[in-house]
């Protein structure tokens, strides 16, 4: 099967130290491996966060780093990227269907930054960044895939084709989550000696502490507050929600859903809430860099998707003391493994809303839950163990 690095070899050595055993394998040089990340956008997204969790945490001695956005906008985290220290920023936009014209200017500007490794954040697209790559002589491109490339039938064929395309120019995938992994090698039909899973990570206390700062103001308030956390697109599933949110109304419960992200199905869903007459109940706080805190003023995380690749979020909330609540999909089921939060099945309102009343209602469950999810969350998704895992895969080639 596909190597997972982050579950087995290297889990054993960080648990006992990982700076130190990671270092010795790393010893090649003394040169700095540098290494192209090459992303969509540069937004408030799982994706931006893990690169620059990447670029901040990696060992400044043996890597350097270049970030190269393809969007044609500036993205509301650009100045995060180019505040890095050391870290170059530039911009290679691409248009929709003038691939060539994107292939041809990529390829000049890695020919002119000579990286050593490129790390595409765009499973698809990466068939013309490693294309680029090969013609600029760079034979070593690998790919993040941090969603599902199963979202619809059409997605399906079209991550088929482009993931076979991209093989002779790419070395491998570098999938987030075990699930993501089994797509890559039982639905796409990759070779499982391409496909490496290393699991997302989130810096457990530092959230933690964050959201321990708002716990009391969250203890001496009413209503009992549902925190949501997610772009607001079509792998998202808010309406199910706001549905439960209805039907929690219905039951007089005293509680209130803030809605925190942005997206194109954004005003869609404020129409919803307005045409169920709970649009005093539900608050819209769009893009926000407070989430931890947010989570410390909450009582319940909900994740109400259609489609993960990996959901950060729920790391978040186990990481910051928060119960959850969440659908019951292969990913969120990876996650929340152990009791660590309640999974609901698919476009079941009446469900959820049960689910939420359960947990709002038993302060026993919830606090077992929040004690298991904290000590997963510490061995699991420990962000130090995602960064040396990330070192190990780029250096081994």
């Amino acid at each position: 099967m596909y190597t997972d690095i982050a579950s087995s070899s290297l889990l054993d050595l960080a648990a006992q130290a990982p700076l130190a055993n990671v270092t010795v394998f790393m010893n090649w040089g003394t040169k700095a491996l540098h290494i192209a990340h090459v992303l969509s956008a540069l937004d408030f997204g799982g994706v931006e966060t893990s690169a620059l969790y990447l670029i901040h945490g990696m060992n400044r001695g043996k890597f350097k780093h270049t970030v190269i956005s393809m969007a044609h906008s500036n993205g509301e985290r650009r100045t995060e990227f180019e505040s890095i220290p050391g870290v170059k920023f530039m911009k290679c936009p691409y248009t929709g269907g003038k691939r060539l014209s994107f292939i041809t200017s990529c390829a000049r500007l890695f020919h002119d930054l000579k990286p050593d490794r490129i790390l595409a954040y765009n499973f698809g697209n990466h068939a013309l960044i490693a294309g680029a790559a090969f013609f600029a002589g760079i034979n070593h491109t690998y790919v993040r895939v941090g969603g599902s490339p199963l979202r619809t039938q059409a997605t399906r064929w079209k991550s088929t084709v482009l993931a076979h395309a991209a093989r002779p120019f790419c070395r491998g995938e570098i999938a987030v989550s075990q699930a993501v992994g089994s797509e890559l090698v039982n639905q796409l039909f990759l070779p499982a000696d391409r496909v490496t899973v290393i699991p997302n990570g989130c810096p457990v206390e530092a959230i933690f502490e964050r959201a321990q700062s708002e716990r009391i103001r969250r203890l001496e308030r009413t209503p009992q507050r549902l925190l949501m956390v997610s772009r607001m697109d079509e792998a998202k599933d808010h309406q199910t929600l706001l549905v439960a949110m209805l039907e929690l109304v219905r039951r007089q419960m005293d509680v209130q859903l803030i809605l925190m992200g942005t997206g194109p199905e954004m005003e869609s869903h404020r129409r919803r809430v307005e045409q169920l007459g709970i649009a005093s109940k539900v608050v819209f706080l769009g893009s926000r860099n407070d989430v931890p805190e947010w989570m410390g003023r909450s009582d319940l995380l909900v994740h109400s998707t259609r489609s993960e690749g990996f959901p950060n979020v729920l790391i978040e909330a186990m990481a910051a003391g928060i119960p959850v609540v969440a659908t019951d999909i292969p990913p969120c089921r990876e996650v929340l493994a152990d009791g660590c939060g309640l999974l609901v099945r698919r476009n079941d309102p009446s469900a959820l809303a049960m689910e939420i009343c359960r947990l709002l209602n038993d302060c026993q469950l919830r606090d077992a839950m929040v004690e298991r999810a904290y000590q997963r969350v510490q061995v699991v998704y420990n962000l130090t163990r995602m960064i040396r895992a990330y070192e190990q895969a780029l250096t081994r080639a």
